[in-house]
């Protein structure tokens, strides 16, 4: 009966370990040094950026392989996007049920608006992307775009059943701050 449990042991050991990564093939965007040659002119490591019109976030990685690196980069800069607006609005909701609105701890209104930061990081549009060799592998960059208008359309088509809690998240204060209304 041992030798079962240790063969079980030993083959689960087995699997793990094949199962683990070689190498990291994700790098955080704040732990990048864009003063780098060997990085995009348009690349900013500061995470997301905005101007008047839009939200712009930046990501890069590293892969064994080019396409990889590419893809696992724009997947991370739509996630940054995604993440930072989502935070913003989560924040408003948070002040708004700090102020007594118990409308906004609903839980099918809380599941849209889920779903409606989901869609931020689906329908994001990749600005740039480029692909680097170095020592370690390939290095990707990608920057995802989203433009301010969208978000609200987005916010919009996906909390049309949820009207009054969706006009009182954009008459708060904090909603300035992402969209142009």
């Amino acid at each position: 009966m041992k030798i079962i449990y240790y063969s079980l042991f030993l083959l689960l050991i087995i699997f793990v370990q094949a199962c683990s990564p070689t190498q990291q093939t994700t790098q955080s965007v704040q732990e990048s040094d864009s003063t780098s040659n060997n990085f995009p002119s348009w690349y900013n490591s500061n995470g997301v950026n905005a101007d008047s019109l839009s939200f712009m976030a930046a990501a890069t990685t590293i892969s064994g392989d080019s396409l990889n690196a590419s893809l696992t980069a724009e997947k991370e800069a739509r996630m940054l996007l995604e993440k930072f607006i989502g935070d913003k609005v989560e924040n408003i909701r948070m002040e708004l049920i700090l102020e007594g609105d118990r409308s906004m701890e609903e839980e099918s209104f809380i599941f849209a608006l889920r779903n409606a930061h989901q869609r931020i990081e689906e329908l994001s549009v990749l600005d740039q992307v480029a692909v680097r060799k170095e020592e370690e592998g390939y290095r990707g960059f990608a920057m995802a775009v989203i433009d301010r208008n969208r978000i609200v359309t987005i916010l919009d088509e996906s909390l049309n059943e949820f009207s009054g809690q969706l006009n009182k998240i954009k008459e708060a204060a904090g909603f300035s701050e992402i969209a142009i209304l």
